[in-house]
């Protein structure tokens, strides 16, 4: 049976990644997702906004960090092209591919 949320040895894992790894990643995707947001809003209006907020940390794109790895996975465990064949390693280049246009 293949559970969602497993709890081995004090961690855990949502699928087969760390939760606080997902959860790193997905404050270090907010922090970025802020710079970037706030350098192209003073670049066009030479205005710097956080929309009002008092961490530097915009959570829309964490959620959409999460949203990507339920609905797509990894690029080693794919959920949405899953494809059971014995050629995985060599469409892993196509996965990959797909994987970074549609994020």
């Amino acid at each position: 049976m293949n559970k969602a949320f497993v709890k081995r040895d004090g961690t855990i894992k949502l699928y087969d990644i760390d939760i606080s790894e997902l959860w790193l990643a997905s404050l270090v995707y907010a922090h970025i997702g802020w710079w970037v947001e706030n350098l192209f809003r003073l670049s066009s209006k030479h205005i710097l906004d956080s929309r009002n907020q008092i961490l530097p940390f915009l959570f829309c794109y964490s959620i959409a960090l999460w949203a990507m790895y339920f609905m797509l996975g990894t690029t080693h465990k794919t959920r949405f092209f899953q494809k059971k064949s014995s050629a995985v390693k060599t469409q892993l280049p196509l996965r990959s591919e797909i994987y970074i246009i549609l994020r």
